[in-house]
């Protein structure tokens, strides 16, 4: 009785120390705001086939600025996904893609570069399109070096320079990109420069297993062009 009653006593003390259901709320209330939980709670339900619902959840993480689903959304929508029965949604695509660029992602700057060339889910914007390769481009981004160059060299967006063209091809095939050689070998074969144009297509040579199969086939034929050149 007298361990009840110091009990009682204590309880008397401490307050609503006692009370959870203050505490409770208060963190299903955070829950409901916090973008981490808002995601994981995504992932649980798909995780479940859950997967509609699982989406709302992983927009209102992203909505909330969480940076993880702002990037999964932004390849969902890009995609698709056919196990869920997902159409790719460019629209919404572009919207999770400039979100990320927004913060410095040099891939997703990327992304709005191709979005606004191509007019995927936008009205078609080389002007628009050119910044965001550009941006991509200048924090060393290899897609964005070669989109920014072939720009350059068409004149697509921005004024006219064949000799920043050639500069950022350059840069990304430094890297070892592939496309890029490809892209400076056309560039210096058309211009019938057949020093330069010799030396990219060696370069291609030695990984011409990594060409996808039309490619294959055009390598083949401007091979055989340049011999007989």
């Amino acid at each position: 009785m007298v361990a009840n009653d110091n009990y009682d006593v204590f309880k008397k003390i401490l307050g609503n120390m006692f009370d959870y259901s203050d505490a409770l709320d208060a963190k299903m209330e955070k829950d409901k705001t916090d973008p981490s939980n808002l995601y994981k709670k995504g992932e649980r339900l798909m995780s479940r086939d859950k997967h509609e619902e699982a989406i709302r959840y992983y927009e209102k993480a992203a909505g909330l600025g969480s940076y993880e689903a702002q990037e999964y959304l932004a390849e969902l929508y890009l995609y698709g996904d056919q196990e869920i029965n997902l159409k790719p949604n460019h629209t919404k695509a572009l919207k999770w893609f400039q979100k990320l660029a927004e913060q410095g992602n040099d891939d997703a700057m990327y992304q709005c570069a191709r979005f606004y060339g191509q007019g995927w889910g936008t009205t078609a914007n080389s002007k628009k399109a050119f910044d965001y390769a550009l941006k991509s481009a200048t924090k060393g981004n290899n897609e964005g070096l070669k989109f920014a160059g072939c720009m350059y060299l068409k004149g697509e967006g921005t004024e006219k320079n064949e000799a920043k063209g050639i500069e950022y091809l350059k840069r990304a095939a430094r890297q070892e990109d592939l496309y890029a050689h490809v892209l400076l070998f056309c560039y210096f074969f058309g211009k019938q420069m057949l020093e330069e144009a010799i030396s990219y297509h060696k370069l291609i040579e030695m990984n011409k297993e990594s060409l996808n199969e039309d490619d294959k086939k055009w390598f083949e034929d401007v091979t055989l062009q340049l011999t007989n050149w």
